[in-house]
Protein backbone atom coordinates (compact mmCIF):
# COMPACT_ATOMS: atom_id res chain seq x y z
CA UNK A 1 0.00 0.00 0.00
CA UNK A 2 1.07 3.75 -1.31
CA UNK A 3 1.89 6.24 1.52
CA UNK A 4 -1.62 7.67 0.02
CA UNK A 5 -3.35 4.83 0.86
CA UNK A 6 -2.05 4.27 4.05
CA UNK A 7 -3.15 8.48 5.11
CA UNK A 8 -6.44 7.60 3.42
CA UNK A 9 -7.02 4.47 5.38
CA UNK A 10 -5.46 5.96 8.63
CA UNK A 11 -7.75 8.90 8.48
CA UNK A 12 -10.67 6.73 8.11
CA UNK A 13 -10.08 4.40 11.30
CA UNK A 14 -8.99 7.64 13.06
CA UNK A 15 -12.38 9.32 12.43
CA UNK A 16 -14.54 6.18 12.68
CA UNK A 17 -13.46 5.96 16.27
CA UNK A 18 -14.69 9.44 17.05
CA UNK A 19 -17.59 9.31 14.43
CA UNK A 20 -18.88 5.60 14.04
CA UNK A 21 -19.97 3.19 11.15
CA UNK A 22 -19.19 5.81 7.83
CA UNK A 23 -22.57 4.54 6.27
CA UNK A 24 -24.70 5.20 8.98
CA UNK A 25 -23.62 8.59 9.36
CA UNK A 26 -23.78 9.48 5.90
CA UNK A 27 -27.14 7.98 5.94
CA UNK A 28 -28.12 10.52 8.72
CA UNK A 29 -26.47 12.92 7.50
CA UNK A 30 -28.86 12.46 4.17
CA UNK A 31 -31.60 12.31 6.46
CA UNK A 32 -30.65 15.85 7.69
CA UNK A 33 -30.48 17.59 4.82
CA UNK A 34 -33.33 15.80 3.42
CA UNK A 35 -35.52 17.29 6.13
CA UNK A 36 -33.99 20.60 5.73
CA UNK A 37 -34.34 20.94 1.88
CA UNK A 38 -37.90 19.34 2.19
CA UNK A 39 -38.90 22.20 4.23
CA UNK A 40 -37.23 24.58 2.14
CA UNK A 41 -38.45 23.37 -1.30
CA UNK A 42 -41.85 22.42 -0.12
CA UNK A 43 -41.50 18.23 -0.92
CA UNK A 44 -40.16 15.47 0.57
CA UNK A 45 -36.52 14.80 -0.80
CA UNK A 46 -34.42 11.80 0.39
CA UNK A 47 -30.38 12.26 0.05
CA UNK A 48 -29.09 8.59 -0.04
CA UNK A 49 -25.92 8.18 2.10
CA UNK A 50 -23.76 7.63 -1.59
CA UNK A 51 -24.95 10.91 -2.61
CA UNK A 52 -24.19 12.77 0.32
CA UNK A 53 -20.64 11.02 0.16
CA UNK A 54 -20.14 12.70 -3.41
CA UNK A 55 -21.31 15.94 -2.17
CA UNK A 56 -18.27 16.29 0.56
CA UNK A 57 -16.25 14.84 -2.70
CA UNK A 58 -17.63 18.32 -4.31
CA UNK A 59 -16.98 20.21 -0.87
CA UNK A 60 -13.38 19.25 -0.59
CA UNK A 61 -12.42 19.89 -3.86
CA UNK A 62 -13.84 23.68 -3.79
CA UNK A 63 -12.00 24.09 -0.72
CA UNK A 64 -8.84 22.86 -2.47
CA UNK A 65 -9.66 25.21 -5.46
CA UNK A 66 -8.77 28.29 -2.89
CA UNK A 67 -5.93 26.87 -1.47
CA UNK A 68 -3.66 24.03 -1.02
CA UNK A 69 -4.38 22.18 1.87
CA UNK A 70 -3.01 18.41 1.91
CA UNK A 71 -6.08 17.19 4.39
CA UNK A 72 -8.77 18.37 1.64
CA UNK A 73 -7.20 15.79 -0.68
CA UNK A 74 -6.83 13.10 1.77
CA UNK A 75 -10.60 13.48 2.83
CA UNK A 76 -12.18 14.27 -0.60
CA UNK A 77 -10.15 9.98 -1.85
CA UNK A 78 -11.54 8.70 1.81
CA UNK A 79 -15.56 10.08 0.12
CA UNK A 80 -14.65 8.62 -2.86
CA UNK A 81 -13.92 5.49 -1.42
CA UNK A 82 -17.48 5.41 0.83
CA UNK A 83 -19.39 6.76 -2.16
CA UNK A 84 -18.36 3.93 -4.20
CA UNK A 85 -18.91 1.39 -1.69
CA UNK A 86 -22.51 3.41 -0.32
CA UNK A 87 -23.78 3.56 -4.05
CA UNK A 88 -23.40 -0.32 -4.41
CA UNK A 89 -24.43 -1.22 -1.11
CA UNK A 90 -27.62 1.18 -1.50
CA UNK A 91 -28.44 -0.85 -5.17
CA UNK A 92 -27.39 -3.90 -4.00
CA UNK A 93 -24.03 -4.54 -6.07
CA UNK A 94 -22.31 -6.60 -3.41
CA UNK A 95 -24.61 -8.69 -0.34
CA UNK A 96 -24.61 -6.81 3.30
CA UNK A 97 -21.96 -8.89 4.80
CA UNK A 98 -19.24 -7.43 2.78
CA UNK A 99 -19.70 -3.97 4.69
CA UNK A 100 -20.35 -5.36 7.92
CA UNK A 101 -16.86 -7.29 7.57
CA UNK A 102 -15.09 -4.39 5.80
CA UNK A 103 -16.41 -1.49 8.40
CA UNK A 104 -14.60 -3.58 11.42
CA UNK A 105 -11.79 -2.08 12.97
CA UNK A 106 -8.46 -3.93 12.69
CA UNK A 107 -7.41 -4.67 15.78
CA UNK A 108 -3.36 -5.48 16.28
CA UNK A 109 -2.34 -8.64 18.71
CA UNK A 110 0.24 -7.70 21.05
CA UNK A 111 2.66 -9.96 20.96
CA UNK A 112 5.98 -10.21 23.41
CA UNK A 113 7.66 -8.41 20.05
CA UNK A 114 4.97 -5.59 20.00
CA UNK A 115 5.11 -4.81 23.72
Amino acid sequence: MNKDANRVEETIAERGKVYGDPYESHKNIGKSWGALLSQHFGRELEIPASLVAQMMVCFKMQRSARVFKEDNYVDAIAYTQFAEDFQQREQGVLPEEFYLLRAKPKVVEETNETK
